[in-house]
């Protein structure tokens, strides 16, 4: 064994330049397998911590009417459903919350959640430090105590165990710390501070309507996902019967649908279609790799054919060659394998600097046991892969024919070859699918680009504050600092308009998404009722953001306070008045949200949700006529955007030290950050089609050399007998063009076939997009045909004496 082992090592060294692009070959393949494994891992098998997470699922719903699809859950719902016990073992659920922590004189604000039922023990989590709360702790009296993230406690309290039963301020209200999570579970992954939701007297009512609760459910042994969805449907049906459903109030029972969903697939979003498509990509990657490295094994074999041929006269047996090659080929791949978990580890660190900041668990992607071991197997398939035909072709050496090759010289050509015709075409076919898929994510991407949001990003920094409620619950205290706030900032040299917003568009959703009803209209039987998005701002928030106004006025003076008899002003958007307005003018007419109010304007459309999200109606509050305390400053200035967001800071801080400032950004970031997940698919899928174009033109350039220098006889005899340079060159050329042909027509039906399964990835064109295959192919053919012209004039130079002496 050892003897065989140097003896393939020495046949390696004698021909480097076959090593080193056979190991490149497989590491570049294997590298990229491990990089996207490993996102794969992170995100699709081992999202969070906990035993047994294939029994976990989310639970959402939509209410069909009001097209509010797969949305949260009321917590009037949600204690509902933990009553069902024959269907979940628990049932929990969570709401975003920003935390400002008070500790050493300074406040600093904190992503957190307050969730409601046994959330930890869904989970099945056990404390780093302390006790977890229970569902026990939500009730009234019981609920001001908090749980911290292993990271938080590390960062501000330097890993100090006694912290465990210290008191701290969180928004203005004191709070036991109970415990610490360990360093390993992280969910949600943004959250750093978890509190109970306070449960008094007054819950159910007071939540009644709000669909603000992420929920999940773990099945009791036993239940199917089938069963659970059965159960739900039962659930809905004894709401309705008892004639109080509970559909957060929105009137729809008749038409509200509750479903479960895996929470592998529900925590993954957007990122599950594109990091499937992703991992289909490198695995055609690698075998464009182990093709590659099969055609530079069967030239090797072919060029080594005498050899094999005087062992197998000395009596080696068949199986003892194709073993030898075999061993080449293992040889081959350990040390491409060896390459790659590098080359796979350079590619992971690129992936975390492209993950978008929304997609936190890309950022902590690292290459652990399991990726390690999927790296192993990919080698090993890799091994058999690129060295299987090569070994047996090589164990087939027919002596006789050998020796008259031998005496009479090498004539054959690429018909002699179809392996290496077949490893060419696959090659070329296998990236031409990849480079149209990224080709019609990159035209998508591009037509996200040029919708239009219905505001001007330029020149506007944003920033989010939250005011602490023991110290602005009374709402004249918060509009006062609001005030002040914006009076402050226009006073500023530089600031053009200031206004604050609840919602700010393309980072914070449609806002507060409610049906309303038209007074004096009866809309009884005319199906959809009418709904719109609730976003509050100031009379100063249209023209900063550069949002058009259409019809009627803006917020004035006189609509700061509520009338005596509660009517608030209303301004709506181009969508609400053309969709519930078609025929006539909407301004006077009074529409009811919860308030009445009257509407006094019509702006443009904006695109809240996202750039290729539906657009919504929606319908503006002035501010000043409620309590709001998280509210978003929007700036408009002619400063540099690091001034712009240090002005918004020190105003904020002149006004209270103890309010933090926190996503300060330039509109134009918030903008590219909202297309991040997709930009994210596209460059890296881009990037994997890149590497595999590479590898098929090689494929293409190192075939026609090998033909070449092994009809070297044959084009003399050609020149002597009068064929000129240019003919010898097109022989040559057309031997490439027809395989890249062959390629080409075989990947256009290969995407054709598959393209399908990038329709959830796509906007404004379709996965078979006419112009993508059309470039795509130009492009892959004029690099193929590129690759094929440095043999073909090689072989017009050839002299046809000295192609007749070297015979």
């Amino acid at each position: 064994m050892l003897t065989q082992l140097r003896s393939i090592l020495r046949g390696l060294r004698r021909a480097p330049g076959f090593t080193a692009a056979a190991i490149l070959c497989i590491a570049l393949g294997i590298g990229a397998n491990t990089a996207i494994f490993s996102a794969v891992r992170a995100v699709l098998l081992h999202p969070v911590a906990t035993p047994d997470v294939d029994r976990v699922v989310a639970i959402r719903q939509d209410l069909l009417p009001i097209k509010l699809l797969d949305v949260e859950l009321a917590p009037t719902e949600v204690l509902d459903l933990a009553e069902r016990r024959e269907l979940f073992q628990a049932v929990a659920s969570y709401t975003g919350r920003g935390f400002v922590l008070e500790q050493g004189g300074t406040s600093t604000r904190f992503d957190g959640v307050r969730t409601l039922g046994d959330y930890f023990a869904m989970f099945r989590v056990r404390p780093y430090l302390g006790r977890l709360y229970t569902a026990d702790d939500s009730r009234d009296g019981r609920h001001q105590v908090a749980v911290l993230t292993y990271g938080l406690w590390r960062e501000q309290f330097g890993g100090d165990s006694s912290v465990v039963g210290r008191t701290v301020r969180l928004n203005d209200a004191a709070h036991e710390i109970v415990g610490v999570l360990p360093p390993d579970f992280k969910y949600p992954r943004q959250a750093r501070i978890l509190v109970p939701e306070r449960m008094d007297s007054a819950y159910r009512e007071r939540m009644r309507g709000r669909l603000n609760m992420t929920t999940f459910a773990r099945l009791r042994d036993g239940v199917t996902l089938q069963q659970a969805q059965a159960g739900l449907q039962a659930t809905m049906a004894a709401w309705r019967a008892r004639g109080g459903a509970e559909d957060g109030g929105y009137g729809v029972a008749g038409n509200h649908r509750m479903y479960v969903t895996p929470f592998v697939a529900f925590d993954a979003g957007q990122l599950r279609p594109i990091l499937l498509v992703l991992l289909g990509a490198v695995g055609l990657v690698l075998l464009i790799a182990c093709a590659n490295v099969a055609s530079l094994q069967l030239v090797r074999a072919t060029a080594r054919t005498r050899e094999l041929a005087v062992h197998a006269a000395l009596g080696a047996e068949r199986g003892r060659i194709a073993r030898r090659l075999l061993g080449e080929s293992a040889l081959l791949a350990a040390a491409g394998g060896m390459l790659g978990v590098a080359i796979g580890w350079a590619t992971t660190r690129l992936l975390v600097a492209l993950a978008p900041a929304e997609q936190l668990a890309l950022r902590e992607l690292r290459l652990d046991g399991p990726v390690l071991l999927a790296t192993a197997l990919v080698t090993v398939t890799a091994a058999l892969l690129s060295g299987t035909l090569p070994a047996l072709r090589g164990a087939r050496v027919d002596l006789r024919g050998m020796l008259q090759e031998g005496m009479r010289g090498g004539t054959g050509g690429i018909e002699r070859h179809r392996a290496l015709r077949g490893a060419v075409v696959g090659q070329v076919a296998l990236s031409f699918v990849l480079l149209l898929a990224s080709g019609v994510m990159l035209r998508s991407l591009s037509q996200l680009l040029a919708v239009d949001p219905g505001f001007r990003p330029a020149r506007i920094t944003t920033a989010a504050i939250t005011l602490p409620f023991a110290r602005y619950a009374k709402t004249d205290a918060a509009i006062r600092f609001y005030a002040d706030l914006t009076e402050r900032l226009r006073a500023t040299p530089g600031v053009e308009a200031v206004s604050v917003t609840t919602a700010l568009p393309l980072r914070d959703g449609s806002g507060n998404s409610s049906p309303f009803t038209i007074l004096g209209r009866d809309t009884t039987g005319q199906g959809e009722p009418p709904h719109a998005n609730i976003v509050a701002v100031d009379a100063h928030y249209f023209r900063t953001m550069g949002i058009p106004l259409l019809r009627g006025r803006t917020f004035e003076p006189q609509d700061d306070a509520r009338p005596a008899d509660g009517t608030m002003t209303f301004i709506i958007d181009e969508e609400l008045a053309r969709k519930y307005f078609p025929n006539e003018d909407p301004i006077g007419k009074r529409i009811n949200q919860g308030p009445d109010g009257v509407i006094v304007g019509v702006v443009g459309s904006v695109r809240q949700a996202g750039l290729g999200a539906p657009q919504k109606a929606s319908v503006y509050y002035n501010y000043r006529q409620g309590w709001w305390s998280n509210l978003t400053v929007v700036a408009r200035t002619t400063l540099a955007d690091e001034a712009a967001a240090r002005t918004i800071r020190d105003a904020v801080r002149a006004l209270d030290p103890q309010v933090p400032t926190y996503d300060v950004a330039a509109m134009p970031e918030v903008v590219s950050r909202s297309l991040g997940t997709r930009r994210f698919g596209v460059v890296v899928l881009g990037g994997f089609a890149l590497v595999a174009v590479l590898l098929a033109v090689l494929g293409v350039y190192g075939v026609l050399s090998y033909v070449v220098a092994q009809r070297v006889r044959e084009l003399g005899i050609r020149a002597a007998l009068g064929a000129d340079q240019l003919r010898v060159a097109t022989l040559v050329l057309g031997q490439g063009a027809r395989l890249v042909g062959a390629g080409l027509a075989l990947g256009a039906l290969g995407y054709v076939a598959l393209g399908q399964s990038l329709q959830s990835l796509v906007f404004g064109v379709g996965p078979r997009d006419p112009v993508t295959l059309l470039i795509g192919g130009t492009l892959l053919a004029g690099a193929a045909l590129l690759a094929s012209w440095l043999p073909a004039r090689r072989a017009a130079r050839i002299d046809p004496a000295t192609a007749l002496r070297a015979d």
